[in-house]
């Protein structure tokens, strides 16, 4: 799909709304603690990496997010890149775009940048997916919750892996992101539901020099 990629008016409030989760999910994410409690193989080290990127665009909200193997920072297995969006009713929800198969850009370690993907020209850089993640927040837990449309999973490239589609689903309290994930096959099974046994990504304070 082409790319939208032209900033939004948002207001104030909105804003302000998407700065704060950008603050509390920026982070690097590790499930050590639970990989090494438990015996099984679909909860194995991971490491994912959120932070924001293209800090320049004033009036626009990008950011990255990545799956990564422990000890291989320079290269995300996944990565999705977030445009801020919101729909006429004002609920916020970002656009998800990815870097062509081809690509050596998603490569670079950006997360050490000031500005990550600050060169990145989204136009000619990105394509769109078919897919949105609807941004929420619990004032009374203080959790955001982020996750896909019902129904919409978005696509993934990931060769080495039995599926092609995700449906996101992520809640970030202020130590941890837990994860409940759905995995797709290309045929449109359900491959793998983390709903019942997410993963449980305690949050490492967000630092350039070692994120």
């Amino acid at each position: 799909m082409p790319i939208a990629g032209n900033a939004q008016n948002f207001t104030k409030d909105e804003a302000k709304i998407i700065k704060k989760f950008f603050k509390a999910s920026t982070a690097m994410y590790s499930n050590k603690v639970q990989a090494e409690a438990v015996n099984d193989p679909t909860l194995g080290l991971s490491e994912s990496r959120f932070f924001p990127i293209m800090r320049h665009k004033k009036d626009e909200f990008w950011m990255s997010i990545g799956w990564y193997l422990p000890g291989e920072p320079d290269k995300p297995l996944v990565e999705k890149i977030l445009h801020a969006n919101k729909n006429e009713d004002g609920q916020i929800y970002f656009d998800v775009y990815a870097f062509p198969k081809d690509t050596e850009k998603r490569t670079y370690m950006e997360w050490k940048k000031k500005n990550p993907y600050a060169d990145l020209d989204p136009i000619e850089d990105l394509t769109q997916d078919a897919c949105k993640l609807i941004l929420t927040f619990q004032e009374d837990t203080k959790i955001y919750l982020l996750k896909s449309e019902e129904g919409n999973p978005c696509y993934v490239y990931a060769p080495l892996a039995p599926f092609d589609k995700i449906w996101f689903d992520f809640k970030f309290s202020p130590t941890r992101m837990t994860v409940y994930n759905k995995h797709y096959t290309p045929e449109g099974k359900l491959f793998i539901d983390y709903t019942d046994k997410p993963f449980l990504m305690d949050k490492i304070k967000y630092n350039p020099k070692t994120f």
